[in-house]
């Protein structure tokens, strides 16, 4: 009989044979009997009462295979006494045993003498039929075997279920040192090597410290003065709730989640095609962390967030690259396959389960009890996930807002209606980088001989050459670039500006300005007659100070401060209404010394308006936004009879152009549609391409496919004869308005019509358009006839931008990549992970140690995900919550206590405070799994308060800092750089959520290329977050400091340290911008200090490094500004380790 008590032979019931030993058993059973014994008894760790069909089995083997294949010997790594090894298959990589399914168990073709040139086992005689037999029921059975002597992997500490542990009790002197059971487990660590913390750091690094740390941005100056002075015994506490409360908080820490588990905007690949709607995700995560969304549910709605009405949840199965290239090759389609699953697959395992499950693909894990069938397992929960788009219904209470907003955009578009901008033919641009010697011809004369040309600072500023333009002012684009000056000569004219036109007329100017050496007091003066030698029909119509801009003329000089020492164009300035006959000029004269500039001037002829009245005396340039690539460009006149309307075009963007679709309105009719019997003509058509032909111009359907190019450079026409003439007042073409090529737009063009077809009449030109590639500005669609109506639709116009952008990014409908989900076939254990090689069907399942999701093999695919999420939370689970806590508790401190944080299992490194982690995991669980609060417990603790300067005996013991004697400084990661010194400088856009911006100049080839951007401005000065994720290429500048590729998951980002970054950091472009604009900052806030360089310096240490200068680096500071300028300083500070570091 058995006589086994808890895998142990009980001696007391054994007989007297076996209570004498082997000697006995010798005698009456002979050496054979011995050997079952002796390899019997070596392996009854497993064997209990409760496995009677295992028991036959067990016998079997040990009589003919434990001697190779036991506890003391694994040939070929094969071990039959557990279920565990048997399943995983030793050498081969292949499971030996299939449970339920004897036919596809290799264990018993092996054991018959069946498998040509292996024999098992080879020496002795073979297994008789009736054990052959035996063990092919116990297969069918279920392969059942006792639950004793498991394998010892199971035993590793990440692998026991967590318990809450006794918290530390401590001796002196440090006993009232913890405020928080963290530092319980950390002192006690410190003392038993004899080690002791660090003293607390100053107020001001430890806020510092903190904001980096939770939210990626400085605090202010006043942040950091009120905690100074706050004496409260809960300062501390306040500060650190205000953090959590930051929307700022979840954009940090959505970072890292974004790297672990491998967000990209592009598919990558050969292609790396863009990914639309990826930014769903993205924006899902950093709302989840900013909500406190529980840890659990959030584990639950990524895998399975369908099932919870949170769409976007499941955008972390897709979040990884996808090769859009297939191949007619079947293997190599099913291999592509195969890939995806294993990316899926390998990033749930380190994500949520730190463990490396793709190890397990082509065989048993070499170190972690994870087998081939286990990774099989978890494929068949995941095959019916589909990379791709889907449409996904918003909640309900954003659906109510999208309602509102709806209705209230429609009620203002509706007000606005009246106010709609129209094209302007007759406006005249009068350059003043080209000049003509002719008084016959419109145009610039240049007066003097000796003309200047200034190009426009750099940068984004106000004037500057990348200057955005905003609410009330243009950008600087439209100046061209750059002026002209020449060294004044009193009461004389420099240049003269001759329109050539009669009657009355709006006049715009504008200059150069910004550098203190330009001349205080210029005169525009409307010479009537044209004549120089004359001066008594002179009429002054402006006189401007050209050291500053339009917006700052009257404004005293002391109010304005010293100017910036840039050159900048000074906007527009409104000269009024005036009366032109053919040969007035306008003259441009210095009025005292100092350089005299000269920039563009516009002329608007108001002959067709009822009186000069009718107009207000400061009214806006009537310039339109520029043609856009994509999207429709909408060309608005007053109502015209037309029976034939031309469409000229004088330049594109460049090569030859092309236009998807010209639609013709009268009303609400499309007067143009071919189908309505419309005719087209034109100057030429591109030969040899059939989806650009002459008919798609007004056929009715859009896009690149559907289109009409010309066989000119840069120009061509086309004209549409309309069945009947008709009155019209509105013309709407586009490039490709599917958006997806931007290339060939015409961007010089007019459009005339004509009733008889022999006179034509100009209707609408792109000369009163910003130039090409100058971001719209929502106010130039709109125009008020009064400055008071002005102010007022100023107000509603950025009403109704928001409101555009609120419906634009709250659409009822939206499609994201999420991911796609279809019931999946089969799933089969591979050979060798070879898709040519399936073996038995696979259930859905999980790594068998750690339990089962008990699911046929038929489950649905939905029901697989949601049983798989509900396991990784599970209390049998015990490696979830352990994973998150060590990953809350590295990006707070630098180094997990597991140091590697994405591999908890044997081939990871151990913990440093074991216990501690377990700790954080079951306090996690208490509170609701708030990661929040997990936060505020380590932001509160001592440990993080400490300071973070070196001590040289506790060097000698812990080098690596790993026991946490002190807070270990750490550069900052690209993204806080960059948004750092944004913040410092004030330019810091905080507009949450969305599409992103591009670092990143795209060549829209069917293999994208991808050119770093070189100019930068409000829409780009964003956090860095939410710039669009390119996979395989490196950000200029910031992608040196260790930006992870997101092709594959980063747990943990490296730290390398390359003369690269500190050349890149230094000399860029971005850079110099900031620095700049930092400059520009600290000089406006001084300006009216006794002394500004003194002051400004001062302001430069705090927003660069949150404290004052110390008087040495006062000193030199000081020398600096006065022999290099602000800027210089601040590119100094913008460079230093004291920056770019987390005290």
């Amino acid at each position: 009989m058995d006589t086994r008590v808890d895998g142990k032979l009980n001696h007391s019931q054994c007989s007297p044979l076996v209570q004498r030993g082997w000697v006995f058993g010798l005698y009456l059973r002979g050496w054979f009997c011995v050997a079952v014994i002796l390899f019997a008894e070596q392996n009854v760790g497993w064997a209990q009462a409760d496995s009677p069909a295992f028991r036959e089995v067990d016998v079997i083997f040990a009589k003919h295979c434990y001697k190779c294949h036991g506890a003391r010997k694994q040939e070929s790594g094969i071990r039959l006494d557990r279920r565990h090894d048997l399943l995983q298959g030793g050498d081969y990589g292949e499971p030996i045993l299939s449970p339920g399914k004897p036919s596809d168990s290799r264990l018993l073709p092996i054991l018959a003498g069946d498998v040509d040139g292996l024999r098992m086992p080879p020496e002795g005689p073979l297994l008789t039929r009736r054990e052959i037999s035996i063990i092919r029921d116990w297969i069918v059975a279920g392969a059942n075997m006792p639950l004793g002597g498991k394998d010892v992997r199971l035993d590793h500490w990440a692998f026991r279920t967590p318990n809450r542990p006794k918290i530390p009790t401590l001796s002196e002197p440090y006993v009232s040192w913890p405020t928080t059971a963290i530092d319980q487990f950390i002192l006690q660590r410190l003392q038993e090597a004899s080690l002791s913390p660090s003293d607390d750091a100053l107020r001001s690094i430890w806020i510092r410290r903190l904001f980096l740390v939770a939210l990626g941005i400085p605090p202010s100056p006043n942040e950091v003065a009120r905690f100074e002075s706050d004496t409260r015994p809960d300062a501390y506490a306040r500060v650190v709730d205000q953090v959590l409360a930051s929307p700022r908080y979840g954009e940090r820490w959505g970072q890292h989640w974004l790297d672990l588990v491998r967000f990209g905007e592009t598919h990558g690949f050969e292609t790396n095609r863009e990914r639309a709607g990826a930014y769903h995700y993205r924006d899902y995560v950093i709302r989840s962390l900013n909500a406190d969304t529980p840890y659990d549910r959030f584990v639950l709605e990524q895998i399975a967030g369908d099932s919870m009405d949170v769409e976007a949840g499941t955008g972390f199965l897709v979040a990884g690259p996808h090769d859009l290239v297939k191949s007619p090759d079947k293997n190599l389609t099913q291999m592509q396959r195969q890939d995806e699953l294993a990316d899926i697959v390998g990033v749930t395992g380190t994500t949520f389960l730190g463990l490396t499950l793709g190890c397990a693909r082509c065989h048993s894990h070499k170190f972690d009890p994870v087998t081939q069938r286990d990774y099989y397992a978890i494929q068949a929960v995941f095959a019916g996930v589909q990379h791709g788009g889907r449409a996904f219904v918003r909640p309900p209470e954003q659906q109510r807002q999208l309602t509102t907003a709806r209705a209230d955009l429609a009620r203002l578009e509706a007000e606005l209606a009246s106010h709609r901008s129209q094209g302007t033919p007759s406006i005249v641009v009068m350059d003043e980088s080209a000049s003509t010697p002719s008084t016959d011809a419109r145009g610039v004369q240049w007066l003097v001989d000796e003309i200047n040309q200034v190009n426009l600072s750099g940068g984004t500023q106000r004037g500057a050459i990348a200057d955005p333009g905003g609410p009330g002012w243009l950008p600087a684009s439209l100046n061209g670039g750059s002026y002209r000056w020449a060294p004044s000569v009193a009461n004389l004219p420099i240049v003269g500006y001759q329109p050539r036109i009669n009657g009355r007329a709006h006049v715009w100017l504008s200059w150069g300005a910004g550098w203190e050496s330009h001349c205080t007091s210029v005169k525009y003066v409307l010479d009537r007659d044209g004549a120089v030698e004359t001066t008594d029909d002179r009429q002054t119509i402006a006189t401007v100070n050209q050291q500053y801009s339009a917006r700052q003329q009257g404004i005293d000089r002391n109010e304005l401060g010293r100017p910036p020492q840039r050159a900048l164009w000074s906007g527009i300035w409104d000269a009024g209404i005036h009366t032109f006959q053919a040969n007035t000029r306008i003259l441009v004269i210095a009025d005292g010394g100092g350089a005299v500039t000269f920039d563009q001037v516009w002329l608007l002829p108001i002959n067709n308006l009822k009186s000069a009245a009718d107009r207000d005396a400061r009214e806006p340039l009537p310039l339109r936004n520029a043609v856009r690539p994509e999207g429709v460009n909408v060309e608005r006149f007053p109502s015209r009879s037309a029976k034939y309307v031309r469409f000229v075009i004088e330049g594109t963007s460049g090569g030859k152009p092309c236009i998807d679709e010209i639609e013709i309105w009268a009303g609400s009719t499309n007067a143009a549609l071919r189908a309505n019997g419309a005719i087209a003509t034109c100057s030429s058509t591109l030969p040899g391409y059939e989806i650009h032909q002459l008919e798609h111009i007004h056929d009715g359907r859009y896009g690149n496919s559907y289109s009409w190019i010309s066989d000119e450079n840069n120009g061509g026409w086309i004209e549409i004869e309309l069945p009947k003439t008709t009155s019209i007042d509105r013309i709407e073409w586009a490039r490709d308005r599917t958006g997806r090529f931007k290339d060939r737009l015409a961007t010089a063009y007019r459009i005339e019509v004509s009733v008889d077809g022999e006179h034509y009449e100009v209707v609408t030109r792109g000369s009163d358009r910003l130039p090409y590639g100058t971001q719209p500005l929502a106010r130039l669609d709109f125009r008020a006839p009064t400055r008071k109506q002005a102010d007022a639709l100023e107000r509603d116009i950025q009403r109704l931008s928001g409101l555009r952008r609120q419906v634009a990014d709250s659409s009822v409908q939206t499609v994201a990549y999420i991911g796609n989900f279809n019931q999946p076939g089969p799933i089969h254990r591979l050979h060798r992970g070879d898709p040519s090689m399936p073996r038995e069907e696979i259930a859905p399942n999980t790594v068998e140690f750690l339990g089962s999701l008990k699911l046929e093999m038929d489950a649905a695919e939905k029901q697989r995900r949601v049983a798989f999420a509900r396991w990784v939370i599970s209390k049998e689970n015990p490696l979830t919550t352990r994973v998150i806590a060590n990953r809350v508790w590295q990006h707070v401190f630098g180094r997990g206590i597991v140091d590697t944080p994405s591999d908890l299992g044997i081939n990871g490194v151990a913990p440093t405070h074991p216990a501690l982690l377990d700790w954080l995991a079951t306090e996690l669980v208490t509170h609701g799994w708030s990661l929040k609060h997990l936060h505020r417990e380590i932001f509160l603790s001592r440990t993080f308060r400490q300071d973070s300067r070196p001590r040289t005996t506790a060097l000698r013991s812990d080098s690596g800092n790993q026991l946490l004697w002190r807070f270990s400084p750490r550069r900052a990661e690209a993204e806080v750089i960059r948004d750092m010194m944004l913040t410092t400088s004030d330019d810091l856009n905080l507009q949450a959520g969305g599409p992103g911006f591009s670092l990143f100049e795209v060549e829209a080839e069917n293999v994208r290329h991808y050119f770093p951007r070189l100019e930068f401005g409000p829409d780009s000065w964003r956090r860095m977050i939410y710039a669009t994720k390119v996979r395989q290429e490196r950000v200029a500048v910031f992608g040196l400091f260790d930006c992870p590729d997101a092709s594959q998951t980063v747990s943990k980002r490296s730290r390398s340290t390359t003369p690269l970054q500190a050349l890149n950091l230094f000399n860029s472009k971005f850079t110099m911008d900031q620095s700049r604009r930092l400059a520009d900052r600290a000089e406006a806030a001084t300006a009216n200090a006794s002394d500004s360089v003194s002051d400004a310096v001062d302001l430069l240490f705090i927003w660069c490094l949150g404290r004052l200068p110390q008087a040495a680096e006062k000193t030199v500071s000081v020398q600096l500004v006065d022999g290099e300028g602000l800027e210089a300083m601040a590119r100094v500070l913008l460079n230093t380790n004291e920056f770019l570091f987390i005290p």
